[in-house]
């Protein structure tokens, strides 16, 4: 364990970990410094250049060491302790000065704060420990029991000035108490762990001198007993230090128990082994000890309160004990083998556990990103099966749900290894339980809460009652070279609520051909233009301003053509001014709260022709008028709930599929059915009979309307389907969102209908909350009407009889011969077209969604990937950016957080340490008040 003398060491538990927390402090500092006062700014700097001359001198020292071929000296060690320990007492000194409480929380990781002190843990006791190395003699035969009575005396000594000195304690001061109190817990806590230590090093030395009973007793303790013991007492106290219940963890510390147990060997074969072996387990209790590292302050006061810290003490004790025997084992086997050798076993055993962790975790990666693709992206609709191995999937989200299972990053969470996990499997990222839920919907057939599902499908915000529009004015501008409007609306809103803050929340519909190109928000006498970035980022960003009383503004797509837009903050009686600006072909109108808005000037339109691009075709609005009418024969397309526990009910619902004809007279000679678990297979009514089914997964509707629309688009007839879906439950249906991009393709109707095993109907649309119905008697058999447009390649296509553009994606390729897009409306058009397709599905759902929102900026046109916010301060527009870079980085269908109004939540080491804090005021609460009121008498 000498080996530790040797400078290099620090790099690895100094300069590297600390210069990568200066790193993150830095960045810290960048995005929050547009919101500090001229005081905190000063102590970022005082603070930032103390740090790093802590970092630059330690370095120093080593270059110099390691230039002179010396070890590392006691001087270096109890200066880094001074040093170190004087910086941690100022750094928590001015915390509430570098961070203030006008620093909203969820800018910075809600441990940020607690960084330093954790990764400065590493060097206070490397630097005890070399002072134990430099004060220990491994000649002499120094007894361990003197220093294990050392230790104890330090919680005894503790406990006896709160019984006896305390009482009788004469303030001099408030100021002098509190540093007086520090300064002795300091001290007290550093001869404690001095004392530990040196305890641990003595066992050590009698093992390389002879082995008796005394140092098996002991190894038994700390290796066998007492790591067991504290599993089981985590696990009996709601894993309160991170979750350690798989059962691997009590295996492996079972191993090593025998292991640390097991006496040296002469043989050299059996000692290599046991090297090897040993390699993989102090692997495990690294990790522990790196867990229990930033508790140790606390270990004395555990030890007072509840007796508690000799079990955090035992990683500790156990590192050294374990370090100390590979090393000795290394100089034994290093007699009889290669160095090079045992330095390639030492390392393929310090390698096996992080190997099996990572590749572990890039299966359960794979896996879920599997199941999103096949659930929440638009991947490939004509996959015939997911294709997932459904326990490994079946583990992957229950490991998901244990790290939901409490919001502190070291509760019910594992230490270390859940970091790890979100950034191999998540990208830093997150999967809501919402999305959690739907997962084990759809390949287990559990259920997700109607509730929650409702308000996931609802298109629309909630209303505006005391928030009103006062006007809407229009400046439209017609380009005669480029052929297109540009229309700018001028809104003002006024909050009418008697008092306290509101938000401004509306949507509305664009028409085909309309988009977004910019957005602005008055902040403070301020025109904050609007900022295009990818919508979740934008979103979550939104979301978490809107907790305090900031000025967000957003403007994006819900479903369909649906936009939200959305202002906050609102005073009472307070007017706030924004604009959005718009790009269209042809003079619209939209309907925006109670104001119809007029888009461009009709006589002065003079382009209204068809426009065709290598992925698209637009027809105008006059264009459509003088198509010829088509009216296609509608047929019953019947969509069969098949999954788990609805195996026994098929006679059932086809004997009711039989009786529809008494419904609206439809015939069922050209019939299809569906049958819809977690997959689709679609076959015609007749011959569903005679088909060998398996009933597995839950009813995925909305993956069987979409791959049925898609058809219907693709290989248009001269029929469409009504669809009827056969389930005595639609709430068990599985939505993800509703149908309004896939609608156009059956442009005559866009609803549907659920029939029950006791023939009760109801009718449902595909645009909204699907699953809301209204009970009917009979199906209509009135549908929209429709017109026939054939492309210049001579493809039909049906679409809507109304006054409205249409834009038709090329999803299959045709040969259309056009120029590229030259003007904003013309590349937001092919923009838009590649929306659709990209909803039609893809094989490379990824780079497509990349494209999009590369295409959306490209453009300067909002699209359904992105999203225009008005952001308050440039710390703001950072962190979105920070975000965006996140969210582009990952996987699409991950997420940036969990509950839009959740605040962020303390770590749990400082939870702890809170708690341990109000046990000692109230134990010794008397005697406080006794001190105090001597101090008054006198």
């Amino acid at each position: 364990m000498r080996n530790l003398l040797n400078p290099k060491w620090l790099l690895i538990i100094n300069t590297a970990p600390l210069s990568l927390i200066f790193i993150i402090y830095l960045s810290g500092f960048m995005l929050i410094e547009s919101l500090l006062d001229e005081r905190s700014i000063a102590e970022w700097y005082t603070a930032g250049t103390l740090f790093l001359v802590l970092i630059l001198s330690t370095f120093i020292y080593v270059i110099y060491s390691m230039a002179r071929k010396r070890s590392i000296q006691i001087a270096y060690a109890l200066i880094s302790l001074l040093f170190n320990i004087s910086f941690l007492y100022y750094y928590w000194s001015v915390t509430s000065v570098l961070i203030p409480n006008s620093i909203p929380n969820w800018m910075l990781p809600s441990d940020t704060i607690f960084y330093i002190s954790i990764a400065l843990m590493p060097t206070l006791v490397h630097s005890i420990y070399i002072i134990v190395l430099h004060l220990t003699s491994s000649e002499k035969n120094t007894e361990p029991w003197y220093n294990f009575l050392g230790a104890i005396s330090v919680p005894l000594s503790w406990y006896l000035f709160f019984q006896l000195v305390l009482p009788l304690w004469q303030p001099l001061g408030s100021d002098f108490t509190e540093h007086a109190g520090i300064i002795f817990l300091v001290i007290t806590t550093v001869i404690f762990l001095f004392f530990v230590m040196r305890f641990v090093y003595l066992l050590g030395i009698r093992r390389e001198k002879t082995w008796t009973d005394f140092t098996l007793t002991w190894r038994i303790i700390f290796a066998g007993v007492l790591p067991i013991v504290g599993l089981t007492l985590n696990q009996s106290h709601d894993d309160i230090f991170g979750n350690f219940t798989n059962p691997w963890f009590y295996i492996i510390s079972v191993v090593n128990a025998v292991l640390v147990c097991i006496p040296p060997d002469t043989n050299p074969k059996k000692q290599l082994i046991l090297f090897g072996l040993k390699s993989v387990t102090i692997v495990y209790i690294f990790y522990f000890f790196l867990v229990f590292l930033p508790y140790l302050p606390l270990s004395v006061l555990l030890i007072i309160i509840a007796g508690a810290g000799f079990l955090m003490l035992t990683p500790l004790i156990l590192m050294i004990i374990q370090a100390k025997d590979l090393f000795s084992d290394f100089e034994f086997l290093s007699q009889y083998y290669s160095k090079l050798k045992l330095y390639g076993i030492l390392i393929s055993g310090l390698l096996f556990l992080p190997a099996c962790v990572t590749v572990n975790y890039l299966n359960d990666k794979a896996v879920l990103n599997r199941a999103l693709e096949y659930v929440f992206e638009d991947h490939d609709f004509n996959q015939s099966e997911p294709n997932i191995r459904l326990a490994s999937l079946k583990r992957t989200l229950n490991t998901l749900k244990s790290h939901k299972s409490n919001d502190f990053d070291f509760a019910t969470a594992k230490p270390i290894l859940t970091p790890y996990f979100n950034w191999v499997v998540l990208d830093h990222m997150t999967l809501s339980e919402y999305k959690i839920h739907i997962l084990e919907e759809v390949f287990f057939g559990s259920t997700t809460s109607t509730e929650s599902r409702n308000a996931v499908l609802s298109a629309t915000n909630r209303s505006n009652e005391n928030i009103e529009i006062l006007s809407a004015e229009a400046a439209s501008h017609y380009d005669d070279q480029e052929k297109y409007w540009k229309t700018t609306v001028e809104f003002k809103i006024k909050n009418n609520q008697p008092q306290g803050f509101a938000e401004f929340v509306t949507n509305f519909d664009l028409p085909d051909g309309v988009w977004i190109s910019d957005y602005y928000l008055w902040i403070d006498r301020v025109k904050e233009k609007g900022i295009l970035s990818e919508k979740k980022a934008a979103t979550w960003l939104y979301q978490q301003i809107v907790s305090g009383p900031r000025d967000p503004g957003i403007i994006h797509y819900t479903s369909g053509n649906n936009i939200s837009f959305r202002i906050f903050p609102f005073k009472s009686g307070e007017t706030r001014v924004s604009g959005i600006e718009f790009v269209h072909k042809e003079p619209q109108s939209i309907k925006i709260e109670n104001h119809t808005i007029q888009l461009g000037y009709p006589q002065e339109s003079l382009d209204d022709e068809s426009v065709s691009f290598s992925n698209v075709h637009y027809v105008g609005r006059y264009q459509k008028q003088q198509l010829p009418a088509s009216k296609r024969q509608p047929y019953l397309h019947f969509l069969l709930d098949y999954s788990i526990g609805n195996e026994n009910k098929l006679e059932t619902y086809l004997n009711q599929a039989n009786k529809i004809e008494r419904h609206a007279g439809f015939s069922l000679n050209d019939s299809k059915v569906s049958v819809v678990n977690t997959e689709i297979l679609t076959t015609s009514l007749a011959q569903i009979g005679e088909m060998k089914l398996d009933s597995h997964g839950g009813f995925f509707l909305e993956k069987a309307f979409k791959k049925l629309l898609i058809n219907e688009f693709i290989e248009p007839k001269n029929s469409f389907p009504v669809f009827i879906v056969l389930t005595d439950d639609i709430n068990s249906a599985v939505f993800t969102r509703n149908l309004a991009d896939y609608t156009f393709a059956i442009p005559e109707n866009t609803q549907f209908y659920v029939l029950n095993s006791k023939g009760e109907l109801t009718a449902h649309s595909l645009i909204g909350n699907t699953l809301k119905g209204i009970s009917i008697s009979k199906i209509s058999n009135s549908f929209d009407s429709t017109v026939l447009w054939t492309s210049p390649e001579g493809k039909d296509y049906y679409l809507a009889a109304d006054d409205q553009p249409s834009i038709i994606p090329l999803v299959q390729l045709e040969s259309v011969q056009n120029q590229k897009p030259m003007n904003e409306w013309e590349a937001a058009l092919t923009a838009h077209a590649e929306w659709k397709k990209f909803r039609f599905g893809t094989q490379s759902a990824q780079k497509s969604w990349l494209n999009l929102v590369r295409s959306s900026f490209e453009s300067q046109t909002m699209n359904p990937t992105t999203a225009f916010i008005a952001l308050e301060n440039e710390s703001q527009k950072e962190l979105l950016k920070r975000k965006q870079d996140l969210v582009l980085s990952g996987k699409q269908s991950l997420d940036l957080g969990e509950d839009v109004h959740r605040m962020s939540e303390p770590n749990i080491y400082w939870l702890i340490i809170a708690v341990l804090l109000l046990v000692l005021i109230n134990r010794f609460r008397p005697t406080f008040s006794k001190s105090k009121a001597l101090s008054e008498t006198h």
